[in-house]
């Protein structure tokens, strides 16, 4: 996958922040649909904002088809890590996966 362009970032990044300034709502497929795109169009930078956006793009993905273990709680923990991304992006330092992102991915068994 190629790295998106600096403009297709700023692009995605202002897209999701935008998407997250109103509560998220499992059931608004189509916000959810988009930020996924965003997420993906950001994990192709690689480094801390592209593993953070990948995560999130994960997460997304679980929850439009009903498989995330924890809906409520990873859409809470989304706006956290768009943040994150965004410094990523900036070049500050950031961990690269917030491990409760990675605990509501998917329905355990």
């Amino acid at each position: 996958m190629n790295s998106p362009e600096p403009q297709e970032s700023a692009t995605a990044v202002a897209s999701l922040r935008d998407a997250i300034e109103a509560p998220l709502d499992p059931n608004d497929l189509g916000r959810l649909a988009q930020m996924h795109t965003d997420c993906q169009t950001l994990a192709a930078l690689g480094g801390a904002a592209g593993q953070l956006a990948s995560a999130v793009a994960d997460f997304l993905e679980h929850t439009i088809l009903e498989e995330a273990a924890d809906t409520k709680l990873g859409l809470q923990i989304i706006p956290q890590a768009i943040e994150l991304i965004s410094r990523a992006i900036a070049g500050e330092p950031v961990a690269s996966q917030p491990q409760q992102l990675h605990h509501v991915e998917v329905h355990a068994g």
